[in-house]
């Protein structure tokens, strides 16, 4: 299985940075793109990861752009009061990762993974 990992905008990680040398083919790190490259790259058969914001008072647009694409979404919670939470419960194709638990359910994410 040939798997690819798209980073879009302000990405200051030295991990993604260390994976991104050793898998030159798999990971491609972005700033901005436009519109057409986004949605074009979205839109493709793949899974929309959404790494949660700090802040508990907005809902970033791009959930209703992920929302929109009809693709699994993968997201990550940094904090129960995050308001991207209540939004995506309802979605079904959407598997969230609460950052803040110890109780993470790895069969339940792999479960998730196969299933769509």
């Amino acid at each position: 299985m040939n798997i690819v990992i798209y980073f879009f905008g302000k990405n200051t990680s030295e991990i993604c940075k260390k994976y991104k040398e050793r898998y030159i083919d798999n990971i491609y790190i972005l700033d901005a793109v436009d519109s057409n490259l986004a949605d074009s790259l979205m839109n493709d058969d793949v899974f929309l990861l959404n790494i949660g914001n700090n802040t508990t008072n907005q809902i970033p647009s791009k959930i209703i752009d992920y929302i929109s694409t009809g693709n699994p979404i993968i997201s990550d919670s940094k904090n129960v009061k995050d308001p991207c939470i209540k939004m995506l419960e309802n979605y079904k194709m959407c598997y969230l990762f609460e950052e803040y638990t110890e109780n993470i359910d790895k069969n339940k994410f792999v479960s998730f993974l196969k299933n769509t």
